[in-house]
């Protein structure tokens, strides 16, 4: 009985690790961007008079921060294009196409991460309490299997 009282307040813990987990990853982004090519674009305030061969579209859209694949973007909603710009490699910028028409430029960043546990641990790693949090479900796992492998050994005697 005691073994599953400690299992439930390990659950109850971990539930309480995952909401304030989940409210972290709510927050919103530093600036606007694309991804495109698995490639972070941040959206710059200059404008490109000749955008070239359309190269892609958003696929998914949100202004709260988060995980997302494919074609993402905090800024443009669902569908907006996605060009190459005429004598600018796309390892350098691409061309967003917005409602009026016009094209903004959008800068070559960085690789856009998409991997979940490395996200959760870049959290850790810029705020704080994340660490705290872990570090305390941690003992908590260990305290709970500890108490009951005392337990057991207690029994056996």
């Amino acid at each position: 009985m005691k073994v599953l009282k400690n299992v439930s307040v390990m659950l109850a813990g971990l539930f309480v690790f995952q909401i304030l987990l989940s409210s972290a990853a709510f927050a919103k982004w530093a600036y606007p961007f694309v991804v495109w090519d698995h490639y972070t674009y941040s959206i710059s305030d200059e404008y490109v008079d000749q955008a070239d061969k359309e190269i892609g579209h958003v696929t998914h859209y949100s202004d709260q921060e988060g995980t997302y694949s494919g074609n993402f973007s905090n800024e443009y909603k669902k569908g907006t294009k996605y060009f190459s710009i005429h004598g600018i490699s796309t390892d350098k910028a691409i061309a967003v196409q917005e409602p009026e028409g016009k094209y903004r430029k959008a800068i070559r960043e960085h690789k856009y991460n998409t991997n979940k546990a490395a996200n959760v641990m870049e959290q850790a790693d810029t705020n704080p309490w994340m660490s705290v949090l872990v570090l305390a479900g941690a003992a908590a796992v260990l305290l709970v299997s500890y108490q009951s492998l005392k337990s057991r050994f207690n029994r056996e005697k």
